[in-house]
């Protein structure tokens, strides 16, 4: 239904905009109060907010449009997708 689809794109606007303030704070501890490395910090709050709204809003996604891909390709995207945030943890 169309109330999915809906969902789904507000939950991936969410996301967006959840890691843009973690940005934005990110930004205002490094460059106004000089902090070097600020963690950890609202910022982290924010950015961790990210996966699950991106995660959920994708599942939602794909299941509105499941008769165009099979279970198989939404499994590996959904690998592929637990292997870009574990890389993303490990790299730091």
């Amino acid at each position: 239904s169309s109330r999915k689809w809906h969902a789904g794109t507000l939950l991936l606007t969410f996301a967006l905009i959840s890691w843009g303030i973690g940005e934005l704070l990110w930004y205002f501890y490094t460059t106004q109060l000089g902090i070097e490395l600020p963690y950890p910090s609202f910022a982290d709050i924010a950015y961790s907010t990210f996966y699950p709204l991106i995660t959920v809003g994708l599942i939602i996604i794909i299941n509105k449009v499941r008769n165009v891909y099979n279970p198989k390709t939404i499994l590996w995207g959904l690998v592929g997708l637990l292997v870009t945030i574990v890389v993303y943890f490990f790299s730091n």
